[in-house]
């Protein structure tokens, strides 16, 4: 899907990707009977809302956050889908009625499809734990014996995924990743060692209970904001060293892009999830390219009917009710950011923005609720203005 250039042959590996679907679907619909079952037992409506209760997030409140940041987004998007099409017309030589979800670098049109080899250029002979390692040493922070207990690269029968992990909230955290010379595993490299850091930073004289975050959402707005960097031209210099200032605004470019593009595709997740749970036995392929219309605005192909799409996506069957803390974190990383400017006048690379982390969002652990912990660090509750200020203003888009 990234690197195809016969539309037959797209389309066709397309149609591949979702046949599992076929296979899967009635076991998940198994699992979600079972889950609104227990969650019944409990006296909840369905688990969906159940797992909302459980993480300490209120629903109406999530929808209506949502659909504020959607709307507040959406030209923005636009825009960034405008262009998508235009690059999709010119390398697929198809008119812009003929376009689907084949023509993106994955099935699902939640990565940004453009300049990805022009980015990869980028990170070419670079040492992705050693640059690592220098970018949190400019927090002040020593990742090091993390990267000695990590196991980073690529082997036969190894676990494809990335993660990190601390295996006795005392010293011992590490990541697993399978690191290959692309501008995406410097981000995950980045991403991981965030996890790592807010690991680190519990405050010693924490119970072992409350030696963790007090919800994903904060543990990923770190990890976010790391990640994010691989992306910014002033950070990228300095991980990557000198390069060609056009790549380094592509990087720029393709972050905006990525996030635009991910906030509609948690859209998509989030409102088929609650869904799905209110009631399994509806038309839940309509439901899902509806949603996939909504809000990514990409045309649903012909001949879905009857089918099991929405089964092919793994986090429905495996990690159910959990995608919209990955939005939620981006909305608490932009606001973090900005945090870090007011409070430090320093950039997130910098010792000043290092101690801030440590004492307001890594060394409270599992002290306070989520909400309050963000309020905590950012002197506010959560919103979507700062992440729309960073990446959904139209006019500072530099678009093509």
């Amino acid at each position: 899907m990234k690197n195809e250039q016969n539309v037959p042959v797209r389309k066709e590996a397309w149609e591949a990707s979702k046949q599992i679907g076929r296979e899967l679907a009635p076991q998940i619909l198994a699992l979600v009977r079972l889950r609104n079952q227990a969650a019944h037992s409990l006296g909840y409506s369905d688990y969906f809302q159940m797992q909302l209760d459980l993480q300490e997030i209120d629903g109406p409140w999530l929808l209506k956050t949502f659909d504020d940041l959607s709307q507040r987004s959406n030209a923005a998007y636009l825009e960034v889908l405008e262009e998508i099409e235009q690059a999709q017309i010119a390398q697929f030589h198809v008119e812009v009625k003929e376009l689907g979800p084949w023509a993106w670098g994955e099935p699902f049109c939640q990565e940004d499809p453009l300049d990805s080899h022009e980015l990869d250029q980028l990170v070419e002979g670079v040492d992705f734990s050693q640059s690592a390692a220098a970018f949190y040493t400019r927090m002040g922070i020593d990742v090091d014996p993390i990267l000695q207990h990590s196991d980073m690269y690529e082997r036969p029968g190894k676990n494809q995924h990335a993660f990190c992990i601390n295996m006795d909230r005392e010293e011992d955290i590490r990541t697993l990743n399978n690191v290959n010379s692309t501008i995406k595993w410097l981000e995950t490299v980045l991403h991981e060692l965030g996890h790592a850091i807010y690991e680190m930073g519990f405050e010693p004289h924490l119970p072992w209970l409350l030696k963790e975050p007090p919800h994903m959402i904060t543990t990923e707005a770190m990890a976010l904001i790391a990640g994010r960097k691989a992306y910014t031209a002033d950070s990228l210099r300095r991980l990557v060293g000198e390069k060609p200032k056009a790549l380094l605004q592509l990087a720029d470019r393709s972050l905006k892009r990525r996030q635009l593009i991910f906030s509609r595709w948690v859209l998509v997740m989030t409102a088929f999830e609650s869904e799905l749970y209110r009631n399994p036995d509806q038309d839940l392929n309509t439901l899902w390219w509806h949603l996939v219309e909504k809000y990514q605005k990409i045309r649903a192909p012909k001949d879905r009917s009857g089918k099991w799409d929405w089964a092919a996506k793994y986090h429905i069957g495996l990690a159910p009710a959990y995608y919209y803390s990955y939005l939620l974190g981006e909305m608490f990383a932009s606001a973090i950011e900005e945090t870090l400017v007011k409070e430090c006048q320093a950039s997130l690379e910098s010792p000043q923005a290092g101690k801030l982390l440590n004492k307001k969002l890594f060394g409270p652990g599992n002290r306070m609720p989520w909400n309050d912990l963000v309020h905590h660090v950012t002197g506010d509750f959560l919103t979507p203005d700062a992440w729309i200020r960073e990446f959904a203003s139209v006019r500072e888009l530099d678009l093509r």
